[in-house]
């Protein structure tokens, strides 16, 4: 008992080093990634065995078909639900391939990623605050605040409770809010600047040639807060290299269908080093990066204000 607040601090690193990994490994790997569009096919189920109850549930993985110097493949995605919430069939996921490794494949969507860690880095930031309740800290403090009573190691019990809760936890949430705005401003940041040289990069060295919008792509998809479903359309670019005449698909897509767009020319960037590997060129990218940078930022001059 004496010592359990160790046990609390090696439970809070460990979630806040599997958040913070988890971000830093998936801006690691698409950054060096060959991204191809996927559309998922079907679900994979599984069944899991609950720990609290042992009874079983069954869990879902989309399975995605793609592309890639053209073959076509499947790849399952790592993160699983207990409902096929990543998307209906036909729906369109990016899908990332080490160029090294072929069979190195990756199918995450990014809100998944931040949902996925932002979850363990709150827990993180629960498991510090536990470990601090248990800790010899919180004795002297307590005993600060009633030097005549003996101090309890778990604070919540001690009849000072009011007292404690508002000179002690409600710094510590205060921190630990403006830690987790840090994190959140961080990488919001971070994965605008990413988006940003990625794109740059990638149109400064690629060949450019011009595309035609020959038809639209469409898949259902689901709405958050109802069951109903509404058609999304994305582009179909074609366009010819080499003397082979390939279609790509953009990544942005619409509720609409706006045939008046058929026929469009539209630029095409073409890795030089992969002509497997084309991306539309889009200003929407470079919005969507400003936009992150710019709430990120927002996010992390208001952190700075808050320790100034």
């Amino acid at each position: 008992m004496k010592y359990i607040y160790i046990l609390f601090l090696l439970c809070g690193i460990s979630f806040m080093a599997m958040g913070v990994g988890k971000i830093c490994s998936y801006i690691w790997f698409f950054s060096r990634a060959v991204v191809v569009p996927g559309k998922i096919v079907r679900y994979e189920q599984r069944e899991e065995v609950e720990r609290k109850t042992g009874r079983e549930k069954t869990m879902y993985a989309a399975v995605v078909s793609y592309t890639f110097k053209g073959e076509t493949r499947q790849a399952t995605t790592s993160i699983s639900s207990d409902s096929p919430s990543q998307g209906d069939i036909g729906t369109i996921l990016q899908v990332g391939i080490n160029p090294k490794d072929p069979n190195d494949v990756r199918v995450e969507a990014v809100w998944q990623v931040v949902l996925f860690s932002i979850a363990f880095i709150i827990g993180g930031c629960v498991f510090f605050l536990f470990a601090f309740f248990f800790s010899p800290y919180a004795k002297e403090v307590m005993a600060l605040l009633s030097p005549h009573e003996t101090p309890t190691y778990f604070m919540l019990t001690h009849p000072k409770t009011t007292q404690i809760v508002t000179t002690v936890v409600a710094p510590l949430v205060k921190h630990a809010g403006i830690l987790i705005l840090g994190m959140v401003g961080l990488a919001l940041t971070g994965g605008g600047a990413w988006l940003w040289h990625s794109r740059t990069n990638f149109f400064k060295q690629a060949i450019r040639v011009p595309g035609k919008v020959v038809r639209y792509s469409s898949y259902e998809e689901r709405d958050e807060d109802s069951r109903h479903t509404k058609t999304m359309f994305s582009e179909v670019v074609s366009y010819s290299f080499n003397g082979e005449t390939r279609e790509i698909t953009s990544n942005f897509s619409s509720s609409s269908y706006d045939e008046a767009n058929i026929g469009q020319i539209r630029q095409v960037g073409i890795n030089p080093n992969n002509p497997y590997e084309a991306r539309i060129y889009s200003k929407g990218e470079f919005v969507i990066a400003v936009v992150l940078m710019s709430v990120g930022g927002l996010l992390l001059l208001l952190v700075l204000k808050a320790l100034l």
